[in-house]
């Protein structure tokens, strides 16, 4: 089950965000804020971000989310694009047909926004090439590489 997240879902999307930052190589360069995350995925879920976002949860006590933004291209303001702002499922759900339900859901709302392209990253800590392999399989190609650096 993927539903829109309710603000009743921010105790466990902010434990689902700590346990993704944990897990990605931001936790070596920044610190985890869960009230300051609380607001923001409030912002998020309430639609009250600088952007349109969605916030999505699988499960009833959520197990997993995904939430992703659609904003002006910065290349031509009159086309939408989005992208993904995190993405966990806790290990035990971990599974093709439910990230592929999760993601579908996510690029149906990007689309319903507007997007007419979407970008999503595979974070190295977390079976990148799993991950990658599943958007290749959705017609995503190689855009760019991020590094991260603290300083």
């Amino acid at each position: 089950m993927i539903r829109r997240a309710a603000l009743e879902d921010l105790p466990s999307i902010v434990e689902v965000g700590e346990k993704f930052h944990a897990a990605s190589a931001l936790a070596d360069v920044s610190t985890f804020d869960p009230a300051f995350f609380a607001e923001t995925m409030a912002r998020y879920i309430e639609d009250r971000a600088p952007f349109r976002a969605g916030v999505f949860v699988w499960g009833r006590e959520p197990q997993g989310v995904i939430a992703g933004a659609v904003y002006p291209s910065w290349f031509n303001g009159g086309q939408l694009t989005g992208m993904d702002l995190f993405w966990w499922l806790e290990p035990e759900a971990r599974n093709f047909k439910t990230a592929k339900a999760m993601l579908d859901r996510l690029e149906d709302w990007a689309k319903g926004e507007g997007a007419v392209w979407f970008t999503m990253a595979a974070t190295e800590t977390l079976r990148p090439d799993a991950v990658e392999a599943l958007y290749r399989r959705r017609g995503y190609v190689p855009a760019e590489r991020h590094l991260i650096r603290k300083l």
